[in-house]
């Protein structure tokens, strides 16, 4: 796809660059391999299915959206969903030394992962379906934005891999458990019960219980606890409310209750909270959901 030779840029940017690339839906029951590549392949498949992928010894069932990343000489094989086509993105590339990349050695050598989940807000599927328009259309130097595209990719997948996910930002989680804190978040005033939470997305209470400590890594009344007291950090700095105001706006109806659930969440008293981040610039915000969110909504990010 790129001639080194072809640009000034290219020297620039001498690795990785792609060879081929798409986005195919295969037929059910496919199989592709036993087969080796001479170059790098990776594949995006953004729905889970039934498709199975082996290297070496490993099995890997692909059931939820992931990213495979095979290297030149590895034998492996697809056993492709059997009862339905499968759709998924690849790029083959190569690397003219991983020296020309050395941060991302670790990702591109023998003995690398070969499987990682595509978390909800990675940008790598915008990412790669960005590289194959380019590659498709040939705008305006498409050749080192692909690559540099390219490269940012691997980059992305190297930071995932290397990056533990966090069980309160709510990512890769259940329609139910995200439902869940939705009605956690609108209802957050109210009395809530776990039976009710449960009700409300159709689930019994042991199973939702068990469940979203699955996913989430806490118990949904220590959820709850946990989003009171976040809504609470919002209206101790946008607004001039009494503490004691406050905690019952989120759902408290114990102020000495609320004061021992902040101590323990921020570690910090909520009026050292309130002494320590206010700032006028704030002052204008309104509270927020965000019980998804990739970055924290309504913060200075320093």
């Amino acid at each position: 796809m790129y001639d080194h030779s072809s640009s000034e840029s290219a020297r620039r940017y001498p690795a990785p660059h792609i060879v081929t690339a798409g986005d195919f839906t295969v037929k059910a029951g496919w199989t592709l391999g036993p087969r080796k590549l001479h170059d790098y392949e990776l594949v995006y498949f953004p729905i889970g299915s039934a498709t199975q992928y082996k290297v070496a010894d490993t099995l890997y069932v692909l059931d939820e959206p992931c990213f495979i990343l095979t290297r030149p000489s590895e034998e492996h094989t697809y056993l492709f969903d059997p009862s339905h086509p499968t759709r998924h993105l690849f790029i083959h590339f190569m690397t003219d030394s991983l020296t020309g990349c050395h941060d991302l050695t670790p990702l591109l050598s023998p003995g690398g992962l070969s499987w990682l989940r595509a978390g909800h807000t990675s940008l790598v599927p915008s990412l790669f379906k960005q590289l194959l328009h380019l590659a498709a259309y040939k705008p305006f130097h498409w050749e080192q934005r692909g690559n540099l595209l390219l490269y940012t990719i691997l980059a992305e997948i190297e930071g995932l891999a290397a990056t533990e996910p966090d069980p309160l930002s709510g990512r890769n989680l259940p329609m139910q458990v995200t439902k869940a804190l939705q009605y956690i978040d609108k209802h957050l005033p109210l009395p809530l019960s776990i039976a009710q939470i449960a009700d409300h997305v159709g689930w019994t209470h042991e199973h939702f219980t068990r469940v979203f400590v699955q996913h989430m890594g806490i118990t949904p009344q220590k959820a709850i606890s946990h989003r009171r007291i976040e809504r609470a950090c919002q209206l101790l700095l946008q607004t001039a409310s009494s503490i004691k105001q406050i905690a019952y706006e989120v759902g408290f109806r114990d102020e000495h209750y609320f004061s021992r659930c902040f101590i323990q969440v921020k570690g910090v008293t909520a009026s050292e909270y309130r002494d320590r981040y206010e700032d006028p610039r704030v002052r204008h915000l309104a509270p927020v959901e965000d019980y998804q969110g990739a970055y924290p909504l309504n913060r200075i990010i320093k």
